[in-house]
């Protein structure tokens, strides 16, 4: 179940897993429902990368289990997942310069639809079905690139890259997003315009789970928001009730107190936007 009470999308149980030397994760679970925007904060080496990694197939846990749309998922097999209605965006995009938007949309589009049509993938990317192009093309226009889909990633400004691997990411429109620091190193307008398109994706019945630094962006979108802490989740909830928890203070602070968590490396008693790292 989500934290409201309706059927989860997206549900995960018991998870674990471990970097040699790094950070882990320790008996996390959690739901998350159609159209809810989630959010998920820690401090540094609390293990959010890492939770992205396991969801999305990047990292095998050794234990637990997650289940997308009720079918129970096959954890460290990242290529199962473009397939199964789930999809995820990274906090450094991982593009080919070499491509352009509409490649890459295309690309992914492709990747999507295997194993049933592994010989798409071998057609040059230049030449391109009906379906899949208008697929691209729309993506692209959404979030705001149509301008953009013939130009190559490598002559985009940062902004524009995040917004190249989030088509990416919603070429095959996904039930479940992963959104990995999505607002890291936009100005104003480009933080604007990704909330706006976070909210619609959600608006449409798209579950959101979203990993940033900055609470306030955190608490302008979703309605709840998990904490991890040394990899454990020690907070599920809204987030003013989650910013008075005093695990939660303690975990940004080192001590208890009266005052909202921040994510500063000594906090201040109110939400910030630098420090914690995940």
């Amino acid at each position: 179940m989500s934290g409201d009470g309706f059927p989860a999308v997206l549900a995960c149980r018991g998870l674990a897993a471990g970097v040699p030397g790094g950070e882990g994760l320790h008996d996390v679970g959690f739901g998350l429902a159609h159209g809810e925007v989630l959010g998920v904060i820690g401090p540094t080496g609390a293990g959010v990368p890492l939770l992205l990694d396991v969801l999305s197939g990047l990292h095998r846990p050794s234990a637990g289990a997650a289940w997308v749309l009720g079918r129970q998922m096959r954890l460290g097999r990242a290529g199962r997942f473009a397939g199964a209605g789930l999809a995820r965006t990274f906090a450094e995009p991982r593009l080919l310069d070499g491509l352009t938007p509409t490649d890459l949309a295309v690309l992914a589009f492709r990747l999507g639809q295997a194993p049933r049509h592994w010989g798409r993938l071998l057609l040059p990317l230049g030449w391109t079905g009906g379906e899949e192009r208008r697929n691209a093309l729309a993506v692209l226009a959404f979030v705001g690139l149509g301008g953009a889909a013939d130009r190559p990633l490598a002559a985009l400004s940062p902004g524009e890259r995040r917004l190249a691997d989030l088509a990416r990411a919603l070429v095959r429109r996904p039930a479940v997003l992963l959104l990995d620091h999505p607002f890291a190193g936009l100005a104003v307008a480009g933080r604007t315009h990704a909330a706006t398109l976070i909210r619609m994706l959600a608006a449409e019945g798209m579950a959101v789970l979203l990993a940033d630094d900055d609470v306030s962006s955190l608490a302008g979108l979703a309605a709840r928001i998990l904490v991890l802490d040394g990899g454990r989740l020690i907070a599920d909830g809204p987030p003013e009730e989650v910013g008075g928890n005093p695990a939660v203070l303690r975990a940004f602070t080192g001590e208890a107190g009266t005052g909202e968590a921040g994510t500063g490396e000594a906090g201040t008693g109110e939400a910030g936007t630098g420090g914690a790292g995940g």
